[in-house]
C-alpha cells in the first residue's frame, strides 16, 4: 500500500482498516484527505486478499468535518473543485463492490457525517454525537449532506437538521436510521471487525450489483427502477457465485465464493 499525508490504511486480511488521521484538528476533511481516501479506496479493490473494508477516525472523534482553514482559503473555482472530489468520493463509496462498515466514535460533523452516512453499515459508540452543522460557518454541505439528510431523516426532520443545525445524539440517530448499531465504545472496533467479517461472506459480484441496484432505486421512478432491478437480476446468473449459492443451498453446505 502507498503511504497517505492524512490517513492510515492497516491491512488486515480478509479486512482492511482505513483511519482518518489528522488528530490535532479532529480529523477535520480537506481536499488531500479525500484524494488520500479515493486513492486507497482503489488500491484496496484491486487487492484480492481484502474481502470489506472498516472506515473509522479512531477513539475520541470520528471528523470535525470540512477543515475550516483550508475553506477560509477557497475562491468559487477551489470550493466548486473540492465539492466534485467529495461527491466523486462518496458516490464511489457507495456503488463500492466490497463491504465499507464505518465505526464512529465521537463527533461526526457536516462533511465527516457525509463521509460516514456514504457506508454500507454504520455503527456508533455510545458517546458518539453527529449533526450537519455547516451553516453555522456560512456554507452548505458540500458532499451530499443536503440530499442525503432529506431522505434519510424525511422533509420536516431533514430541515431540522440542516437549518437548526441539530446535533443528535447515538441512541437518537440510531432511532431516525443515521446509524445501524450502537455499542460501547470499548467494543466499537471489535463489533466493526465482527460486522464486516459477516459482510465479506457474501458472494462479492451479488454484494457488488445489490449496492448499485439500491443507489439506481434511490435516483429513479418507481417503472425505471423494477426495469433495472429486472437487469441487476437476470445480471447475477452470468456468475458463478451465483450458482455455488444455490448449489450449496440445495447441498445444505457453507459455499465457495470465488469472485467470478
Amino acid at each position: 500500500m502507498s503511504l497517505f499525508q492524512d490517513i492510515v490504511v492497516e491491512r488486515e486480511p480478509p479486512l482492511a482498516v482505513i483511519r482518518l488521521n489528522r488528530p490535532e484538528v479532529r480529523n477535520a476533511i480537506r481536499p488531500q484527505t479525500v484524494k488520500d481516501l479515493l486513492k486507497a479506496l482503489k488500491q484496496l479493490e484491486k487487492d484480492g486478499e481484502v474481502k470489506a473494508i472498516i472506515l473509522t477516525g479512531g477513539e475520541g472523534v470520528f471528523s470535525a468535518g470540512a477543515d475550516i482553514k483550508e475553506m477560509s482559503k477557497f475562491t468559487p473555482a477551489k470550493a466548486r473543485s473540492f465539492a466534485r472530489t467529495g461527491h466523486k468520493l462518496l458516490d464511489y463509496m457507495e456503488t463500492y463492490p466490497k463491504p465499507i462498515v464505518v465505526a464512529m466514535d465521537g463527533a461526526a460533523r457536516a462533511a465527516g457525517l457525509d463521509l460516514a452516512m456514504a457506508g454500507d453499515y454504520v455503527i456508533a459508540s455510545d458517546r458518539s454525537n453527529m449533526g450537519w452543522t455547516m451553516i453555522n460557518v456560512g456554507v452548505i454541505t458540500a458532499l451530499g449532506g443536503n440530499s442525503r439528510a432529506l431522505k434519510i431523516l424525511g422533509l420536516r426532520r431533514g430541515k431540522a437538521a440542516l437549518l437548526a443545525t441539530r446535533v443528535f445524539k447515538a441512541d437518537e440517530a440510531l432511532q431516525l436510521g443515521l446509524v445501524d448499531e450502537v455499542v460501547p465504545a470499548e467494543k466499537l472496533m471489535e463489533r466493526a471487525r465482527e460486522v464486516a467479517n459477516e459482510l465479506a461472506s457474501k458472494p462479492p459480484l451479488t454484494y457488488a450489483i445489490m449496492k448499485k441496484m439500491i443507489k439506481d432505486s434511490i435516483a429513479l421512478s418507481g417503472r425505471q427502477a423494477d426495469a433495472r432491478e429486472i437487469e441487476y437480476y437476470a445480471r447475477c446468473f452470468r456468475t458463478r457465485d451465483t450458482k455455488e449459492a444455490l448449489t450449496a443451498f440445495l447441498e445444505k453446505r457453507k459455499p465457495v465464493f470465488t469472485g467470478k
